[in-house]
């Protein structure tokens, strides 16, 4: 009897084992069914993400290069509502016309765009001969006051030197000595590497770039912004010299908030205007 006893107790255990192990298995099974779902939902979403930014992005290059002025769109950074496929969004174009180019926009323009963040005019002044150098092509030694060599990069610790070379892009910025991140954000609106340009149109210019640009008279820049606000006010277009051909071969930004599904995404694209019907514009960035 004891014996008859001890096998049905290894009995038990061994189905309790076993059964122990197919719960394991059952719920590793779930698991990874769960997880293929959830991946395959992340791939339809996104998907339908994308789609709905494309939609944003050509509506956008629609409205830049409407033929009729009372329904082209605004390109100095106003946004203007879109609706599409349940997505919800605030598109805003940037006319790159209105930017400083970092790679020919003079000291001077440089040092009055840092002092309008809130640098002095010491400090504004030898940060805008930094950046200059950043981008000489001379790399033996500083061609500025208070510019800065490959060796007083090494011997403050960073990892790199200048380019000597035009700029590669606006954020590129933030690599040269001494330019912070909050200061980097105050001023990169302002700032374009698209356009090889020595000025900038005010027309369509950002509040940073004409507080640069009269920052002696700071009355001007805000009259323009005041009647540009009173335009939209009224929908009129952006004013150009030449509103049927301005738009082919500019530069613009547009940047899209989108709202979908109780939640917020934000995607900017940087597009050149061609004119051509079988390539409408060619794109620079993505972001």
């Amino acid at each position: 009897m004891r014996g008859a006893a001890h096998e049905r107790g290894w009995a038990l255990v061994s189905v309790l084992c076993v059964v122990s192990m197919l719960a394991l298995l059952a719920a590793g099974a779930q698991e990874l069914t769960l997880s293929s779902a959830r991946a395959e939902r992340a791939t339809v979403d996104q998907t339908e993400l994308d789609g709905d930014f494309g939609a944003g992005f050509t509506r956008a290059v629609l409205g830049i290069g409407d033929q009729r002025a009372e329904a082209r769109w605004r390109v100095e950074g106003i946004a203007q509502a879109f609706a599409f496929d349940g997505a919800r969004m605030q598109i805003s174009v940037q006319d790159e016309a209105g930017r400083f180019d970092l790679n020919t926009v003079d000291g001077p323009t440089l040092t009055h765009l840092l002092q309008s963040a809130g640098l002095s005019h010491e400090d504004a002044a030898a940060l805008s001969d930094k950046i200059q150098d950043w981008r000489s092509a001379n790399a033996d030694e500083a061609s500025r006051l208070h510019g800065a060599t490959d060796a007083d990069y090494a011997a403050r610790g960073y990892p790199w030197h200048p380019r000597h070379a035009p700029f590669q892009s606006v954020d590129e910025l933030e690599l040269v000595m001494d330019m912070t991140p909050q200061l980097f954000a105050r001023i990169r609106p302002a700032l374009t590497v698209y356009t090889k340009r020595m000025g900038i149109n005010p027309d369509v210019a950002p509040r940073e770039a004409l507080h640069a640009l009269f920052y002696e008279d700071p009355s001007k820049a805000d009259g323009i912004l005041a009647a540009r606000e009173d335009a939209a006010r009224r929908g009129a277009p952006t004013d150009t010299f030449n509103p049927d051909l301005a738009q082919y071969g500019e530069t613009y930004t547009i940047a899209i908030d989108l709202q979908k599904y109780g939640r917020r995404y934000h995607r900017e694209f940087v597009a050149m205007l061609t004119g051509d019907e079988h390539r409408p514009y060619l794109m620079m960035a993505e972001r």
